[in-house]
């Protein structure tokens, strides 16, 4: 084979390979997904909903809040799909709000006394003890994060419309 075919060859088999995420994912704008998209000549803010039913370049938006409406697809400035709850992400989140939340818990539990009151100080909280504070609340954060999930989203691509 000769250099040139080769190298066409190998170009045309890449350029093949490469994802066509725009049709696709706008093709997964059909009936029953759930969506979170900006609109600002529709909506106000972002709107979260499930997609109604679509007629060539329409959308019906059941929003959670609010009626049904429809609305060109070109209105669309961000979309993302909902890829359904994930236990992993509700852990990550639980953990994150669980440790910033006993830190301040451990915080609050350092002995303060004020000048002047005649209080004796027995032992304040060292950097350590906050950590271990921190590090013990994750814990509990993370097994109510994934027992609870959280919905994981995928944004789409609009590329040029």
């Amino acid at each position: 084979m000769h250099w040139n075919t080769m190298c066409r060859t190998v170009a045309i088999a890449a350029l093949c390979a490469l994802p066509h995420a725009l049709p696709a994912q706008l093709a997964e704008v059909s009936p029953g997904a759930r969506v979170r998209f900006r609109a600002p000549s529709v909506v106000s803010s972002r709107t979260t909903g499930t997609i109604l039913e679509r007629a060539g370049d329409s959308v019906r938006v059941a929003p959670e809040r609010g009626s049904p409406f429809t609305m060109p697809i070109s209105a669309i400035t961000t979309l993302d799909m909902s890829r359904g709850k994930s236990r992993a992400e509700g852990a990550k989140v639980g953990a994150l709000w669980s440790a910033g939340f006993y830190t301040l818990f451990a915080i609050a539990l350092t002995d303060r006394c004020v000048e002047g009151t005649g209080c004796q100080r027995t032992r304040n909280a060292t950097a350590g003890d906050v950590a271990l504070y921190a590090v013990a609340g994750t814990i509990p954060g993370a097994i109510i994060g994934a027992v609870i999930r959280r919905e994981k989203w995928e944004r789409v691509s609009l590329g040029t419309r």
